[in-house]
């Protein structure tokens, strides 16, 4: 398995339990930006857990987090779960064997050094068999061999996250995560998907969290807080539906693989304002731009942004060395809400290079917000701009 690491931050390699050929296909769809669905509600604790009738599902924690020492670090954890054969099928036989493979979960790490320029991810990947992975509702948990999210209650709505993830004794992220606002749902524009498939999505975020912990690189152990964001997601998806929307454009629409990238930003400014953002666009540069989000205000209430309500252009570039070329600053407005922002990448290199390669790593934010200067800090996204014709 191959291990990012752009500096001296290390990270062990880790054994695959199984191929991940397929794995790419819908992990790529999770990060993609989300389609209109049907709202319904939601219900916590219940919908932190799985939804094992939702062939696909994703739990991912982005944040920014700062030492005492004032040493800033960026990290993303995604837990993913793809369903191989459909839950809630009734047992034919009594007598199911312990290997029998129902679910197969990906986990992936990144972590930056935000002062040194230094980046590192790695993955996870397993079945569920003897227990090596998996997702439960009451008390929520989801895991990946030692790669750990948990609450500490079965019944609160609001309960305080355990998350944990680590490569022996050299790199150990340990966070203790409390929501400071409530879930909010995105009502995104249908980029991709067939219609069938819309309805059976759910998508919810909750976009600012207290965090407070360790991070251990080495010996050097660095206390640490700041703000984490969870997107959740699942949705009822076949891998045949997965492969030919990304193979075939009159299943969806203009996306077609290899001509389209996203950008996904997930933006906390200092006024207690978020921005989760989505951009679909032409790789090489044609046509009008597709961007929808979602903007919510310090009391937790929100607003859907539409095509015509913002502004996302791109403001310079990196290079990767294997030759993909990422945006990696953008001015973002909001006129209505004087926006005014000029996002960028904390750290240039924060290419994801693993069963997925993509850029997925911190920013930094300046501006200003209803005529007022202000800052902030986020997490972006970037899929379909890597040199690799499967990526």
């Amino acid at each position: 398995m191959a291990v990012t690491e752009t500096g001296s931050l290390p990270l062990r390699n880790a054994g695959r339990a199984l191929s991940a050929s397929r794995i790419p296909l819908f992990v790529a769809l999770i990060l993609l930006a989300p389609c209109r669905w049907a709202m319904g509600e939601l219900t916590f604790p219940d919908d932190y857990g799985p939804h094992p009738d939702h062939r696909i599902e994703a739990w991912y924690f982005s944040g920014r987090l700062s030492a005492e020492e004032e040493q800033p670090f960026g990290f993303h954890l995604g837990f993913f779960r793809l369903g191989v054969a459909p839950d809630g099928a009734k047992q034919t036989s009594t007598k199911q064997s312990a290997w029998r493979i129902r679910e197969i979960y990906r986990a992936e790490l990144g972590i930056a050094d935000l002062k040194s320029g230094r980046f590192v991810s790695d993955e996870r990947l397993s079945r569920t068999a003897l227990g090596l992975a998996g997702a439960q509702a009451s008390p929520f948990k989801v895991w990946l061999y030692d790669w750990v999210v948990e609450s500490s209650s079965a019944s609160s709505s609001q309960p305080t996250f355990r998350l944990r993830a680590t490569r022996g004794e050299e790199a150990v992220l340990e966070l203790e995560l409390k929501a400071a606002k409530r879930a909010v749902i995105p009502d995104g524009q249908p980029l991709m998907g067939a219609e069938r498939s819309r309805n059976n999505m759910r998508w919810y975020s909750v976009t600012r969290m207290v965090a407070g912990g360790t991070l251990r690189i080495g010996e050097r152990v660095h206390r640490v807080k700041g703000h984490v964001w969870l997107d959740r997601m699942w949705r009822d998806a076949s891998l045949d539906f997965i492969t030919a929307s990304l193979g075939s454009t009159d299943r969806i629409g203009f996306l077609s693989a290899g001509q389209i990238a996203i950008n996904r930003f997930a933006l906390l400014l200092e006024n207690g304002w978020e921005l989760l953002l989505f951009q679909m666009h032409r790789v090489n540069g044609s046509g009008v731009p597709l961007t929808t989000g979602i903007l919510v205000y310090g009391d937790g209430t929100s607003r859907a942004l539409r095509r015509e309500d913002l502004v996302l252009s791109e403001r310079d570039h990196w290079i990767s060395p294997g030759g993909a070329r990422y945006p990696a600053a953008w001015r973002v407005t909001v006129p209505e809400d004087g926006i005014d922002l000029m996002v960028k990448a904390a750290v240039p290199d924060q290419e994801v290079r693993e069963t997925v390669r993509y850029w997925a790593g911190a920013v930094d934010i300046s501006g200003e917000a209803i005529g007022r200067p202000v800052s902030g800090h986020g997490h972006a996204a970037l899929v379909g701009y890597g040199a690799r014709p499967e990526d």
